[in-house]
């Protein structure tokens, strides 16, 4: 069988079960390298099915201001900016962001933004 505790089996991709998966220290077993370029490849759907109940689609509309984030795939949020110009100012102060790049930063947020704006949430 196996002389050390160390000797790990080859196993099999679980996916296309034909190539060796590829085994991974903290993952585990994932699959194999084809498989894996195959996946990347898959669109994946533009609308998301969420399964959650009205109350609490309601609270996330009321507060939708304490839920923005800095950023937004890496792009400095305007909406943040405008709601929390102390944290702007902090974020100035540390270094974090220049006058210049707080003046450029875009509107991220507004494809998921409430009816009537983000001023009226909490």
């Amino acid at each position: 069988m196996y002389n050390t505790a160390r000797e790990s089996r080859k196993v099999k991709c679980l996916v296309c079960g034909i190539n060796e998966a590829t085994q991974d220290k903290q993952l585990g077993v994932l699959p194999c390298p084809e498989c894996q370029s195959k996946h990347k490849g898959f669109k994946k759907p533009n609308n998301q099915i969420e399964f959650t109940s009205d109350n609490i689609k309601e609270e996330r509309k009321k507060h939708f201001k304490s839920t923005l984030q800095k950023y937004r795939d890496g792009q400095l949020s305007k909406e943040f900016i405008q709601a929390y110009p102390e944290r702007a100012k902090d974020m100035i102060k540390e270094g974090i962001h220049t006058e210049k790049e707080i003046k450029n930063s875009k509107r991220v947020w507004d494809d998921i933004s409430p009816a009537g704006g983000i001023e009226r949430t909490k």
